[in-house]
């Protein structure tokens, strides 16, 4: 079996699994869950159906985090000046310290590596992210302000007006 196919009977397997575990807890999930546990724990096929997805997300966001850690450092770091430069002091703190040629772009690349592709992807892409950020931002000031004091949205607000709210904050 290749690829998808592959990929559709390990789903089933885990639901098949997963629905006995829950027939015999009749229906109660926290006992489905303890159940399930102790069968997967017996089956390092199941087990890796299981755990090798997760791994790998957890190591794609650990090396994520880094890459943002890193891009923060170099945004936040103090560049040098022209005088510094013409003055050789970069040469010298070169090997300690990155400047904004070392920026790693969407996937890794540092921006002195980069193509004019890499660079309009990456600019694309935090474009997306800040449209969307401040669209999230004015809902959520509309939001706040439609909010009289001590009272909770849900009580204040229903669903349409949620909607209705963010509506506005799209096409402001």
């Amino acid at each position: 079996m290749h690829g998808t196919a592959a990929k559709k009977q390990e789903l089933d397997t885990i639901a098949i699994v997963a629905a006995e575990a829950l027939t015999k807890a009749k229906g109660d999930v926290v006992k489905a869950t303890d159940i399930m546990i102790r069968r997967v724990e017996k089956d390092l096929t199941l087990y890796r159906l299981l755990m090798d997805p997760l791994v790998k997300s957890a190591c794609y966001d650990a090396v994520r985090q880094q890459c943002r850690s890193d891009r923060r450092v170099i945004w936040l770091a103090k560049q040098p000046t022209p005088a510094a430069h013409q003055n050789g002091v970069v040469a010298l703190a070169a090997g300690t310290r990155n400047t904004l040629l070392d920026f790693p772009l969407l996937g890794g690349l540092k921006l002195r590596d980069a193509m004019r592709g890499d660079v309009e992807k990456t600019a694309e892409f935090y474009g997306q992210q800040s449209t969307d950020m401040g669209v999230k931002a004015k809902w959520l000031t509309l939001i706040a302000n439609s909010l009289p004091p001590k009272k909770r949205v849900g009580q204040v607000l229903t669903a349409e007006r949620l909607e209705a709210l963010k509506q506005r904050a799209e096409h402001e």
